[in-house]
């Protein structure tokens, strides 16, 4: 299997990681997330990036949004936060002298 296709499996849940979905812990409320409504079982953005950086990848703003569609990676990962997630995070120069920020869970 290819890195690629092995990427594909991880972002579309067939890699065999099991997680709760990041809707579960949150009050018991509702939420809403990216402009819909995100329901318990669903697949959100959230949740997919979740499922990436488990498999052992960081993120930065720009992979989110080429990978997941994500604009607001920051918003997400505070959402994984609050549901009980321990993320790490650390500014990264860009070549073009920008700084962002990188976002990735600590390998057990």
């Amino acid at each position: 299997m290819t890195e690629q296709q092995e990427l594909f499996e991880v972002v579309n849940g067939r890699a065999g990681i099991t997680i709760s979905p990041v809707t579960r812990a949150l009050d018991g409320e509702s939420r809403r997330e990216s402009g819909t409504a995100a329901d318990v079982g669903k697949d959100t953005q959230a949740d997919r990036i979740l499922r990436y950086m488990q498999a052992g990848h960081d993120i930065t703003p720009l992979e989110a949004l080429d990978m997941f569609g994500c604009f607001r990676l920051g918003a997400r990962v505070w959402d994984l936060r609050r549901a009980g997630y321990i993320i790490q995070d650390a500014p990264v120069k860009l070549q073009n002298g920008k700084t962002v920020k990188k976002y990735w869970i600590e390998r057990k």
